[in-house]
């Protein structure tokens, strides 16, 4: 009977999470190639997603620190049938003039003779670069995904309108709490479903229509403001449409689910991007004690049952207006599609 060859399905976390999820980083790898000829190594070059890194000090063998645009270093390993172990030093250089503390690399090779010693003929040499946590190897950052960005005169109108909520003693996301609030005053009491007239208006034009009582909006109008309120206050604010489409024809479209439009913060303090969603009266979600939670986390912990007990929203009551921190299961959003289901899509423009 022939054996049944193996299906292996990849998950290809770079791809689906870390390029979507990454913070803010001082130092990341640009490439990683090995050295040519005979010579057993690698040569590794750095980069940023920080806009204020302008190069890189690196320092290997223990020598003196050399200065370069990506911090290009060539570690090299002997053909020999021991364990071998190497370390680079590297610092990210800022335009303030400071630098970003040391960050050790560490490399370990076994040539073709060590694995020949161990009777493994036929095995290649190999090279690891060990770090806990990993050094990226992304290029992406949150930067890439603040799309909608505000014109001069829509960061005038916002300073005039909500500017009085914003404060630089707060983070990000303290800011982002405060202006979600004044925000949603001002829009739920004209939630409904939009006219045409709203189509391809930008996000305060939609505004202006809808708090003068001329339209209504959902989801996506609500996401769109506050996600351009958000960054004309240098809030990074991206907006991540949900749902599962089946087909789209003429006639009907046929969906899995709801589609809805929700948005993620980028908060500077933390380094991360954390879930806001006006629509959902929500300021974030915790798994337990733990979090801010970003969209992608509370996607997957909707969709085991042990996580799902444990999720708890913090919501901004609106007769109140007082912040409470409630379990999922007891707030007052009974449908949860938008968010669960392994066809549910999140998109990110980038």
């Amino acid at each position: 009977m022939k054996k049944k060859k193996a299906t292996v399905i990849d998950a290809v976390y770079k791809e689906t999470y870390h390029d979507l999820y990454t913070g803010r980083e001082p130092i990341m790898f640009k490439s990683i190639k090995e050295l040519p000829g005979d010579k057993l190594g690698v040569r590794v070059a750095f980069t940023s997603n920080m806009k204020d890194v302008t190069g890189f000090l690196v320092s290997a063998n223990k020598g003196a620190y050399k200065e370069s645009k990506t911090g290009s270093t060539s570690i090299v390993f002997e053909d020999n049938d021991q364990l071998q172990e190497k370390s680079i030093f590297v610092k990210a250089m800022f335009d303030s003039g400071e630098n970003s503390p040391a960050l050790e690399i560490k490399f370990r090779a076994a040539a073709r003779k060590f694995f020949i010693s161990k009777k493994m003929e036929n095995h290649p040499a190999y090279i690891t670069i060990k770090n806990s946590p990993p050094v990226p190897l992304v290029t992406s950052g949150p930067d890439d995904f603040i799309k909608l960005t505000a014109t001069p005169a829509e960061k005038r109108f916002a300073q005039k309108q909500w500017g009085d909520h914003i404060s630089d003693t707060r983070s990000s996301y303290e800011n982002a709490i405060s202006l979600s609030k004044a925000i949603m005053h001002e829009l739920w009491p004209h939630n409904g479903f939009p006219s045409d007239a709203m189509t391809g208006l930008r996000p305060f034009q939609q505004y202006k229509r809808m708090v003068s009582g001329k339209d209504f909006g959902f989801c996506s109008n609500f996401a769109m403001i506050f996600t351009c309120a958000c960054n004309a206050l240098s809030i990074p604010t991206r907006q991540v449409n949900l749902g599962c489409v089946i087909s789209i024809t003429e006639k009907v479209n046929i969906q899995l689910g709801t589609q809805h439009a929700s948005t993620e913060i980028f908060d500077d303090k933390t380094n991360q991007w954390i879930w806001v969603d006006l629509q959902f009266y929500t300021l974030g979600v915790f798994l337990g004690k733990e979090g801010p939670l970003n969209l992608a986390e509370l996607h997957l912990f909707l969709e085991n049952p042990e996580r799902r007990k444990r999720l708890r929203l913090k919501i901004y009551d609106m007769d109140t207006r007082m912040e409470k921190m409630i379990p999922l299961n007891k707030s007052s959003v009974k449908d949860w599609d938008y968010f669960e289901g392994a066809g549910t899509a999140l998109k990110y423009t980038l």
